[in-house]
């Protein structure tokens, strides 16, 4: 009987381990997935046609077109954003909207968003009050830096800069980027964090890399005359590059929507 007890105690043991051992293996498994999955953003840009239905364009995308992207394999979140200018930039959109995707294979999330875009056509979810001046817009993310500032103004803007590397020093332009540029821009009052993106497959008319500079201020102008005056101030203490060339710079967005 003795036997028969310690022989059950130990077939007990063995099991608790063994369970124990597969929820570790499991975790681990979870673990090295999660350390898979890029990031990525696909934005599009618009003008409302006619202009005077703009807001009814507005509700459209947060109330059919944001969600609908959102519940897509791989897309976490969306934002819309307005130009924010008192005139568009010729050749951006009024409005953008900028989708999240966290992806281990982006080719099958792009080749899924394809199929949920023909499925929305068929379904009558898309709208004909958007002119898309830019579509499917892809880039990959590389790095991010925070300023540690915790503001809480009333408005959260972007500022978008597009750039092209000089092909023969393209490590030099990124050290200097990563390191330099972007410590210095986040030294502007109500910038509060960058990202940085690039593109392997860019299209015309856009940069090869794509920055983001979240900003909350109460006065987007009086940020922006800030944000000019540090940078002649910088380029006056030699802090500046002649390794890249500006695609886009200084393109101003505020947002105006966001689905999770």
């Amino acid at each position: 009987m003795k036997k028969l007890i310690v022989l059950a105690s130990f077939l007990s043991l063995f099991a608790f381990n063994a369970m124990a051992h597969q929820a570790e293996m499991n975790k681990n498994d979870g673990q090295m997935k999660a350390n898979k999955m890029e990031k990525w953003i696909l934005m599009e840009e618009v003008y409302p046609e006619p202009p005077e239905k703009a807001m009814e364009l507005v509700d459209w995308f947060t109330k059919v077109r944001m969600p609908d992207v959102v519940s897509r394999e791989g897309f976490k979140s969306a934002k819309l954003y307005e130009a924010g200018l008192p005139e568009v930039i010729t050749g951006r959109g009024k409005y953008m909207a900028m989708y999240f995707i966290e992806t281990d294979d982006i080719e099958k999330t792009m080749q899924l968003w394809r199929e949920k875009e023909a499925e929305a056509k068929e379904k009558g979810r898309m709208t004909d009050l958007a002119v898309f001046l830019w579509r499917d817009v892809l880039y990959k993310f590389m790095t991010e830096r925070d300023s540690g500032k915790k503001l809480k103004k009333k408005e959260h803007w972007i500022v978008l800069t597009e750039t092209n590397a000089d092909p023969k020093r393209v490590d030099a332009y990124n050290d200097w980027y990563n390191n330099i540029h972007l410590p210095d821009a986040l030294e502007t009052p109500d910038y509060v964090s960058a990202r940085r993106y690039f593109s392997d497959d860019v299209r015309d008319g856009r940069g090869k890399y794509f920055s983001v500079y979240e900003v909350e201020t109460d006065d987007m102008d009086k940020t922006m005359d800030s944000r000019k005056a540090l940078i002649a101030k910088q380029f006056k203490a030699g802090r500046s590059s002649d390794t890249y060339r500006r695609v886009w710079g200084f393109t101003l967005y505020k947002l105006i929507a966001e689905v999770k």
